[in-house]
């Protein structure tokens, strides 16, 4: 009986349903008009995955109780399976709504997603400069590295940063050229057993100081993408209240008569649907992949989730190719997006729950604030300058926050807290330009940053 109890407990997907229902049941509170709505997954996800976790670090090996241990409380590929059908869900909800937004703002929104990795990159290079009087020795500029992507929930910038160390060339000539201080700081990194100052770094010295360096970008991310993605929610759900006006008066007549008119697809049945929505995934996939160099060892992509997006925009926009109607029930749109939101973000609580709590017990506390500080301010300019600058209501500009900061979570939250499409539109009109701008400046942040 105990056996099969730690089995089920331990159970990935158990726990993915639990979590999911948890997180739809606090979603539905409501506090003086407030709730998160779907964006509730992820509290619930980092409440069961640390409790969870926690658990599991006091039991005997097996194969499930270990993995729950290792972090993996919900498999990587949950998350991004059902944050693929959350973003064509929304992007093919918008129909022709685009053009119009672009062609009214498109370059304030394009400007929000450029905006906000420039003000986190300034906000991380002040890091940078302040971490050794609050982290002493223990602080390097990799974990910086990885502390900027995380913050920016970015996977982009993330990668680019390890593809940029992995395939660096020149660590010896760079060793070469710093103080005997910056020396010793690298051979203490490197845990050498003497840290005297070399004029130089062996084969093995080389290669171990790639991979620490490696290791720590991968320990910043780790730390401050959580946090990150909890800002970017509070924000979304967060700033409307203090938006919130009293509403115009509306003609009852004319909002029943909207609701009633016929809408395009109504009649589709629900595989019809699913055709049309499996070839928007195929092509996204296929954009997504696209690899466009910025350099010798750089290069850009959308990756899926963007791909996929910019494919869901496309083809929201014909109503037929050729003798084809794409038209899709908006019922079965909507639904599949709050279905896959919920686990979506149950999933990145699940799997993240646990290095949350630990960053704000742990050593990793000192990054934890830096990342919430950098996302904080980042958002508050862009905040301050689409809406009182650029004039943009909070529907677009949610969106296009949200896309600076490359978060489809804070999408998801926007979209609940907003109860329109237009943040779809501010997001993506922003985020490729987002994605763009952090491999770009991430990669200046390398080229003048060694240690």
């Amino acid at each position: 009986m105990k056996q099969y109890l730690i089995s089920v407990c331990f159970d990935q997907y158990f726990l993915l349903f639990v979590t999911a229902a948890l997180g739809a049941a606090i979603g539905k509170i409501k506090i003086k008009g407030f709730s998160f709505g779907s964006s509730a997954g992820i509290f619930a996800g980092i409440f069961v995955g640390w409790l969870i976790t926690t658990i599991a670090k006091t039991m005997p090996d097996n194969t499930a109780v270990a993995s729950v241990a290792a972090g993996t409380v919900a498999p990587q590929t949950f998350m991004t399976f059902f944050l693929l059908l959350f973003i064509a869900a929304v992007g093919l909800s918008c129909g022709g709504k685009i053009k119009a937004i672009l062609k009214k703002s498109g370059i304030k929104i394009v400007a929000i997603g450029i905006l906000i990795p420039v003000v986190s990159m300034a906000m991380t290079v002040g890091c940078l400069q302040v971490a050794p009087k609050f982290m002493g020795d223990s602080y390097d500029a990799y974990q910086i590295a990885g502390l900027y992507s995380g913050a920016m929930t970015n996977t982009a910038s993330f990668g680019t940063s390890l593809e940029i160390v992995g395939s660096m060339e020149d660590v010896n000539e760079r060793y070469t050229a710093l103080s005997d201080e910056h020396k010793t700081r690298v051979l203490k990194l490197i845990e050498a057993e003497d840290t005297t100052p070399t004029e130089s770094l062996n084969e093995g010295q080389i290669a171990a100081f790639i991979g620490k360096a490696k290791s720590n970008i991968s320990l910043g991310y780790a730390i401050s993408f959580p946090v990150g993605t909890i800002v970017i929610i509070l924000a979304m759900s967060v700033i409307p209240v203090f938006l919130r006006k009293k509403k115009p008066q509306v003609d009852e007549d004319a909002v029943k008569a909207a609701h009633n008119a016929p809408k395009p697809g109504m009649d589709k049945p629900f595989f019809y649907s699913a055709v049309i929505f499996g070839l928007v995934m195929a092509v996204g996939i296929l954009i997504g992949n696209i690899k466009i160099p910025l350099g010798s060892s750089i290069t850009f992509s959308l990756s899926s989730v963007g791909g996929v997006l910019i494919s869901a925009l496309i083809f929201s926009n014909f109503k037929k190719i050729g003798p084809f109607d794409m038209t899709i029930n908006p019922k079965t749109l909507g639904y599949l997006r709050e279905f896959s939101l919920i686990f979506f973000m149950s999933v990145v609580g699940l799997n993240n729950g646990y290095k949350v709590i630990q960053a704000f017990t742990g050593s990793g506390l000192v990054i934890a604030i830096m990342a919430i500080i950098i996302e904080v301010v980042a958002i508050a300019v862009a905040f301050v300058i689409g809406r009182y600058v650029f004039k943009l209501n909070w529907g677009v500009l949610s969106g296009a926050i949200s896309g600076g900061c490359t978060s489809a979570v804070g999408l998801g939250a926007a979209l609940s807290t907003v109860g329109t499409d237009e943040p779809t539109m501010g997001y993506g009109a922003a985020q490729p330009f987002a994605i763009l701008a952090n491999v770009v400046l991430i990669s200046l942040f390398h080229s003048n940053f060694f240690i």
